[in-house]
């Protein structure tokens, strides 16, 4: 019997791969590293002077990169965690040396960056404070308003020194010595106490002060006193009135020909004087008296002028030229002749021209300020006596004409 052969056909499979696109996704490239830090500014003292115990010192920084900050002082890290731009105050022991004072810079990642930098502390030796050993003050005599004072001292340790007056400089003081004698300027000379300080300082700005009082006595001072000059009356007494204002005084009296005739009045006032009515002058004066008992006085001379009494002054002529004119206005010429007058003057259209200091009480004068406006001018001559009695006199000019 035959055996069957079989045949067996191997089947490939042939396997292609698919598209690249198909079945696959997209890959992120890796995030980039923080940039590294970098310390932009480091600023501090290169040395420091004190005198005992610790000295703080400002440190201050700039950074780039950087998400903090750390300070250390001779390998020792004393701030942590500091803003990457700012500033801190470290203490260093009061002593002679050298330190290390280190900035750290850190990022995100953990990168630092450092910079150091040396600062010196120098110990200084103490300093002695000022002493004013002695100090007396000494008042003078017032001087209008204020008083002399002088004042002798003697400091320790003091490089410069000053004076006070209630507690102000009163000023002038430059280069005052910080021992000897000095004159305290500006206290004011009005009876009261008055506090004078002595200061003394040392380079260090340290101070010590001393205190002394003065009083000066008031100076009493006469500001102003008021009288007339003349007055006129018509029976056996006139009644004049009389004002003053004072400084530093307690009271007034007012004199009359050296005799008292008013008292116990105000420093400051008025007041009114009977004053004999006679031809001829009286003296009314003022004293004020200060409380210690100064004084000061002024002496007024008064003419008193009866009704009816006196010789009355007479213009026995007068009469008038006005030459042609040359500007604005032109002087006109006058001749004159009086009787029993001390003074006379002129008076154009009721005014005074001015410019008639010493004129003669008779003869020739020139009248100024005539106006040249086409127009006619009154000039009046006015004669008064030794007793004020006065008489006056008109003439006309004019019309008066500009030059052409």
């Amino acid at each position: 019997m035959r055996t069957p052969v079989i045949v067996a056909a191997a089947c490939v499979v042939a396997l292609s791969a698919c598209s690249s696109g198909s079945g696959s996704s997209d890959s992120s490239p890796s995030a980039s590293p923080p940039p590294a830090p970098v310390i932009t500014a480091l600023s501090m003292k290169s040395a420091v002077h004190c005198a005992s115990g610790e000295v703080p010192v400002k440190v201050s920084w700039e950074t780039a990169g950087a998400q903090s900050a750390a300070l250390s002082v001779d390998g020792s890290q004393v701030s942590a965690d500091l803003e990457a731009n700012g500033s801190d105050r470290i203490s260093l022991p009061c002593k002679n040396g050298t330190h290390e004072v280190m900035l750290t810079a850190t990022n995100s990642s953990g990168e630092t960056a450092t910079e150091t930098h040396r600062l010196k502390t120098v110990k200084q030796a103490p300093v002695n404070p000022p002493v004013i050993d002695a100090f007396t003050v000494t008042a003078g005599q017032c001087e209008g308003s204020t008083l002399a004072v002088s004042a002798a001292y003697r400091t320790s340790n003091a490089t410069t020194v000053s004076f006070e007056v209630d507690g102000q400089a009163p000023g002038a003081q430059a280069g005052l010595d910080t021992s000897g004698t000095a004159n305290v300027p500006d206290v004011p000379c009005d009876g009261k106490s008055h506090q004078i300080t002595l200061v003394a300082d040392n380079a260090e700005g340290q101070s010590v002060q001393a205190t002394q009082s003065v009083k000066g006595n008031a100076v009493p001072v006469i500001a102003s006193f008021s009288v007339a000059s003349s007055v006129h009356c018509d029976s056996s007494e006139a009644q004049v009135s009389v004002s003053w204002k004072s400084t530093g005084a307690k009271s007034a009296e007012v004199t009359l020909d050296g005799g008292v005739a008013a008292k116990g009045l105000p420093a400051s006032g008025s007041t009114t004087v009977e004053v004999p009515c006679s031809q001829g002058t009286q003296k009314i004066g003022l004293v004020v008296t200060a409380e210690d008992g100064q004084q000061a006085s002024v002496v007024h001379s008064i003419k008193t002028i009866p009704s009816g009494g006196g010789t009355k002054p007479v213009i026995d002529s007068f009469s008038l030229t006005a030459p042609g004119c040359q500007g604005d206005t032109v002087k006109v010429k006058a001749t004159y002749s009086t009787t029993n007058a001390e003074t006379v003057a002129f008076e154009v259209d009721g005014q005074d021209p001015g410019a008639q200091a010493g004129l003669p009480t008779s003869g020739r004068a020139n009248v100024p300020d005539v106006p040249c406006d086409g127009k006619s001018h009154q000039i009046t001559l006015v004669a008064t006596s030794s007793s004020d009695k006065s008489v006056q006199q008109t003439q006309t000019v004019g019309p008066l004409y500009g030059a052409q």
